[in-house]
C-alpha cells in the first residue's frame, strides 16, 4: 500500500512554457480552470510547470501578463500503469497581444482573512460565612 501511494507523487501534468524560439518563459501562472482551491504554479526561470491532479479531464489555463492566455484541456489516465505525470508545453505567439492585459495575479489568492472571536468567561463569587 505505502508503494501504490507513493507513486501517487508522481501524478498530474508537467511542462514548460515557451516562445515561438523555443525559449523558456519564466513568471507565467499555470492554473487548472474552475479548481480556485488548487494553488497555481508560477514558472521558473526554466519555463517549468508542475500540478499535482489526480487522474480526470482538467482545463490547463496559463497566463503571461500583457499576452493572451492560453488554454489546453487535457485527460490524466487512470490506473497506476502511468508512473509519471503527464507531458504538455505551452508555446506563447509574442506578436499576438490582448485588447486588454491579462491580470498579473492569479485567479486564486493566497489572501488571509482576520476575525475577531470573543471569548466570555463566566465568574463565579463563592461567599462563605463563618458562623
Amino acid at each position: 500500500a505505502l508503494i501504490e501511494y507513493i507513486k501517487q507523487i508522481h501524478l498530474g501534468v508537467k511542462g514548460r512554457v515557451l516562445n515561438q524560439k523555443n525559449k523558456p518563459i519564466a513568471n507565467v501562472i499555470v492554473e487548472v480552470q474552475g479548481r480556485t482551491h488548487i494553488c497555481p504554479y508560477v514558472t521558473n526561470k526554466n519555463g517549468e510547470y508542475y500540478l499535482l491532479l489526480l487522474p480526470g479531464v482538467y482545463i490547463l489555463n496559463a497566463t503571461l501578463p500583457g499576452f493572451m492566455s492560453l488554454q489546453q484541456k487535457v485527460v490524466l489516465p487512470n490506473g497506476a500503469e502511468k508512473l509519471s505525470a503527464y507531458e504538455f508545453d505551452f508555446i506563447f505567439s509574442m506578436g499576438s497581444t490582448s485588447k486588454k492585459p491579462c491580470p498579473l495575479k492569479p485567479l486564486y489568492s493566497n489572501s488571509v482573512s482576520t476575525f475577531t472571536v470573543s471569548v466570555y468567561f463566566p465568574i463565579f463569587v463563592y461567599i462563605y460565612i463563618y458562623i
